[in-house]
């Protein structure tokens, strides 16, 4: 009996992949996708790789929008391309947001052949912004055909500022009046 063994060998000249990620904080200036060509032809060459983005974390919203299109340049069958992912802050509170990198395609200038990996590549936008609170304090009684009752409001930080704030009242002395006059009353609090 021959026993023959095979080892996977790519066909192609030159093989393309997505080889690292550095994930970032929207107060960080950034992270990173780093995209690595390795091949077997000699010379110089340029390989021209198209990629998509998706996931959790939208262009514009979560990081500046980035080419989806890269050059690297090859010499002697290898070539790397780092290309920054610069975080927005975007004041949204969540935990984090993720880019999710995929190799779409790849191509070289010469007549080489290019084969590539397209399992995607996750980068997290980790966040930074905290939940903003409401405090009450300084209440006074209001009577009826006398003056208003006031209650002062303040935020623990400007993210909600100038946004409308539906409240509501409920009675705690059920020997007053109820508050028939109170019709979905808002809130608005300014910045600063």
């Amino acid at each position: 009996m021959l026993v023959v063994s095979v080892t996977s060998v790519s066909a192609a000249d030159y093989h393309v992949a997505i080889t690292d990620h550095k994930n970032t904080n929207e107060s960080l200036a950034g992270g990173s996708f780093t995209i690595t060509v390795s091949g077997s032809a000699t010379g110089t060459d340029t390989i021209t790789v198209n990629f998509s983005t998706t996931g959790t974390a939208l262009p514009g919203v979560h990081f500046q929008v980035f080419p989806q299109t890269i050059s690297i340049p090859v010499n002697a069958g290898n070539g790397s391309f780092t290309f920054p992912v610069i975080p927005v802050q975007n004041r949204i509170v969540e935990d984090f947001a993720a880019v999710v990198l995929t190799i779409q395609s790849a191509s070289s200038t010469s007549s080489a052949t290019v084969d590539f990996d397209p399992a995607p590549t996750t980068l997290r936008i980790y966040d930074d912004d905290q939940g903003a609170f409401i405090s009450f304090t300084g209440s006074t009684n209001g009577k009826e055909g006398g003056p208003n009752a006031t209650i002062t409001a303040s935020l623990s930080s400007d993210y909600i500022a100038g946004k409308t704030i539906r409240i509501s009242a409920n009675e705690t002395n059920k020997s007053t009046v109820g508050f028939g006059d109170l019709d979905d009353p808002t809130l608005i609090i300014d910045s600063g």
